[in-house]
């Protein structure tokens, strides 16, 4: 179980070592969720398999700068996106890809990669 003495956040998010200009993020580890396998008598579970793989995904909040390109982030294949804690915990997606993105709101513009693999590296 984890230590919760100190709670952490997302500080930096960079996409093939550019620091991004983030407002917020959301990081989704990938999963393959396990699923019962159900037997005849009611409530029986016989076991488990294994469901299907769902992706790693980052959901960043961009601030809509001078410099921002909707078209170069629509445009991500093949990337190395890493994040970074307060706490010194980074997480890395390898392969991500840009998968979708919101309408630009005010000074935000929110986009959304995913990947198949992805790292946990512990803090100092």
């Amino acid at each position: 179980m984890a230590d919760t003495s100190k709670i952490t956040k997302i500080v930096s998010v960079f996409l093939n070592g550019k620091r991004l200009a983030i407002k917020s993020a959301e990081y989704t580890p990938s999963k393959t969720p396990n699923e019962a396998v159900p037997g005849l008598a009611a409530g029986e579970i016989l076991g488990f398999s294994q469901g299907e793989s769902q992706p790693a995904k980052v959901d960043c909040t961009l601030a809509h700068t001078d410099g921002l390109s909707m078209q170069e982030y629509k445009s991500v294949a093949d990337a190395t996106i890493s994040m970074q804690t307060n706490g010194g915990k980074t997480y890395t997606m390898g392969q991500a890809s840009y998968m979708d993105h919101e309408q630009l709101s005010g000074s935000e513009w929110k986009v959304t990669f995913a990947s198949l693999r992805d790292a946990e590296q512990a803090g100092a």
